[in-house]
């Protein structure tokens, strides 16, 4: 444990973090195409983190249309993690997460002049690149694509970026700017920094090197 290369920065290791982008927590079309959010995460002595986060989309100006707004929200992530190089500060990573991976606005807005806002649940697939040691700082980037099932349907009552023409039409057109509709799979991309808890559960090795600092800092 006294050793710098050898220690594994991972083990037992929580996480605070605030971030923007896919996993805090979506990524979208419209506005400014980013969420806010915070997150937590609890990394294993065998590399496996399990994460939960949280966020918004703000509520803003629409850019293509004067006197628009578009409508803001809120969403979740949960997911796993897996890092390699525990003992090298730069950590590479495997993630896999569930929740809302995509967000557009309906291109009608409502009687308040507000696009309503479009979410979809699915799955995420990320590459992530940690930077991780023995101090409290904690830095992340992320990128992947996204996976929507419901974006693959034909109907609007499975798909939420369809409507029908109108109600006395069975016509289906798109609910989005896109003609197509939103995509059902997509790259995503974000950014966190974080607040990195000491190693919760220490060995005798690392209870000992701790004391030892301790001893050395009241000393000083």
């Amino acid at each position: 444990a006294n050793s710098e290369r050898r220690r594994n920065w991972l083990k037992d290791r929580m996480i605070f973090q605030i971030g923007m982008g896919s996993r805090y927590p979506i990524m979208g079309e419209t506005g400014m195409g980013m969420g806010f959010g915070i997150g937590a995460e609890y990394i294993t002595r065998w590399g496996v983190g399990l994460y939960v986060s949280g966020g918004m989309l703000p509520k803003g100006d629409d850019n293509d249309f004067e006197g628009i707004q578009l409508e803001g929200g809120y969403g979740y992530k949960v997911g796993i993690n897996y890092y390699l190089f525990p003992k090298n500060p730069l950590h590479l990573g495997v993630s896999a997460s569930y929740g809302p991976v995509y967000f557009d606005h309906n291109v009608e807005p409502n009687a308040e002049k507000v696009r309503p806002l479009i979410t979809v649940n699915g799955y995420q697939f990320d590459i992530l690149i940690s930077y991780m040691t023995n101090e409290w700082y904690y830095l992340q980037f992320s990128v992947g694509m996204y996976y929507a099932p419901a974006l693959g349907k034909t109907t609007p009552e499975e798909n939420p970026s369809l409507r029908y023409q109108s109600e006395f039409s069975s016509n289906v057109i798109s609910s989005v700017v896109n003609p197509d509709g939103m995509s059902k799979t997509g790259i995503v991309f974000g950014i966190a920094i974080g607040y990195a808890l000491p190693e919760l559960f220490p060995d005798d090795t690392e209870k000992r090197r701790r004391q030892r600092e301790k001893e050395r800092n009241r000393s000083k």
